[in-house]
């Protein structure tokens, strides 16, 4: 009997710990939408970038991570305000020029989305980036 009740007593101790069977995460866009910029409470880390990356890959098939982020440190070595004096900005050095047709594209074609029409916006440098990368091969970043 004792140990009927030792083992019922850890169940309800651990189904306690475990929450509700329908609980939502705690930032439910963050995964749907690739909201990555608020993990550090600053200004796009190296991290926050990462998982950007990252989450941009697992929605368009632009190939892996290490391709991915090898691209991004080549252009802008992760950083968000990155500029070059041909007008390319952002992660992945977007021409100015280009910018805002591509995110017009992107926001058309995925309107829950809310790509921001800066190219400074690290969320959108690499969400838009990435997606036209899934339909070219990275083809305007020399492959």
């Amino acid at each position: 009997m004792r140990r009927l009740l030792t083992i019922a007593l850890a169940l309800a101790i651990l189904t306690a710990l475990a929450g509700p069977a329908n609980a939502q995460p705690k930032h439910p866009e963050r995964d749907l939408f690739c909201r990555y910029g608020s993990l550090d409470n600053g200004r796009w880390t190296e991290r926050e970038v990462h998982a950007e990356i990252r989450c941009a890959l697992t929605h368009w098939n632009a190939g892996t991570f290490t391709h991915a982020h090898a691209i991004a440190e080549r252009e802008s070595g992760d950083y968000w305000g990155a500029h070059n004096p041909s007008g390319a900005s952002g992660i992945y050095q977007n021409l100015a020029s280009l910018w805002p047709g591509r995110v017009a594209a992107f926001n058309a074609s995925h309107p829950r989305w809310h790509a921001a029409p800066s190219v400074w916006n690290a969320r959108s440098s690499v969400i838009v980036s990435i997606w036209l990368a899934s339909m070219t091969n990275w083809g305007p970043w020399g492959g």
